[in-house]
């Protein structure tokens, strides 16, 4: 890894490029997990539309429930 290298050498002795080494770990891990996460979540979005319709029809039931009369 370069970075980290020219870190190392431009702050000798500073624990910066070990700092940097695990940015640089981490940015990795990312970049290989963010096509898992773009993915989209499909019983997620199928689940969120029954829940927002049940929702929904139970508030209009309590609409037109109390606002009819007796």
């Amino acid at each position: 890894m370069a970075l980290p290298r020219r870190v190392e050498e431009r702050f000798p002795g500073t624990g910066l490029a070990a700092v940097c080494g695990e940015l640089v770990g981490l940015a990795e891990k990312a970049r290989h997990a963010t096509p898992e996460l773009t993915k989209p979540m499909r019983l997620l979005r199928f689940v969120s539309g029954v829940l927002i319709g049940v929702i929904v029809m139970g508030l209009a039931l309590t609409i037109f429930t109390l606002s009819t009369p007796e």
